[in-house]
């Protein structure tokens, strides 16, 4: 590898970027450390928490297993630690 490029997931119109680390399943990714800075900006059009609960309906959409969230804990700015009941797919650290 002679260089690694970087890109800010804002570029694919998410806040987030969770795709290109969870559209592969040969990455099987254990945990995701998520520092999420939009929920500084409040907007009728994206309030606090409405990044993970577009992703969680995205990846439920495609069959992709996604943590269970609470978006009441995002909006409220609480750190919390998700999983999925069945096991499957990655913890989420979340930090607001």
């Amino acid at each position: 590898l002679d260089y690694l490029t970087y890109i800010d997931g804002a570029v694919s119109g998410k806040s987030i970027a969770f795709e290109p680390l969870l559209e592969r399943a040969e990455r099987e990714i254990d945990i995701l450390i998520v520092i999420d800075n939009s929920g500084k900006i409040i907007s009728k059009d994206m309030p606090p928490g409405a990044a993970l609960e577009d992703s969680q309906k995205y990846f439920a959409n495609k069959r992709i297993p996604f943590p269970d969230t609470r978006t009441e804990l995002a909006a409220n700015g609480t750190c919390s630690l998700f999983t999925r009941r069945d096991k499957k797919g990655p913890i989420m650290l979340y930090i607001p």
